[in-house]
């Protein structure tokens, strides 16, 4: 007999699993969007113009960025979504990640030198701080998906 709280909690469950699972499926679509972008230095539209200075093509800075998002992308979705004492681990290649998608915009706007490295610290801390705040949450769901499975196989069992 299923009470209504633990449908509401299966059915949150379920959708919090396909979103995830939809965005992991979705990330190779990420990484080619860069076919989107027109191979020129400058790309003009109507509400901006974005012109590439050191990647000299609109394309391949949309390539490079895109190269390093995506693996961010998935690497912070497992960071999330880890169970193991290990997770931790998985912020280093995260910091690199971002580190290099800051020296990816620095190279292309010429403030390579203005950038201190304290700045990129700060910014890869709040990430750090974003990340854990969103695995407190889902750690939460999925402790209470748990915990509601288990009260199940209690009452099944009696």
């Amino acid at each position: 007999m299923e009470t209504k709280i633990s449908s509401r909690l299966k059915l949150k469950y379920l959708l919090t699993g396909s979103i995830i699972s939809l965005v992991i499926v979705l990330s190779p679509l990420l990484f080619y969007a860069y076919q989107l972008f027109p191979n020129v230095p400058v790309w003009e539209t109507d509400t901006f113009t974005f012109t590439s200075h050191y990647f000299q093509s609109v394309q391949i800075f949309f390539w490079t960025l895109l190269s390093k998002l995506t693996p961010v992308l998935l690497l912070m979705i497992w960071f999330a979504t880890c169970k193991h004492w290990w997770h931790h681990a998985i912020i280093v290649p995260i910091g690199m990640m971002w580190f290099q998608i800051i020296g990816l915009f620095n190279d292309e706007i010429f403030y390579k030198d203005t950038i201190e490295k304290p700045y990129v610290a700060i910014i890869i801390i709040g990430i750090t701080f974003l990340l854990y705040i969103i695995r407190r949450g889902l750690a939460e769901e999925i402790g209470l998906k748990d915990l509601n499975d288990e009260i199940e196989k209690e009452i099944n069992n009696i």
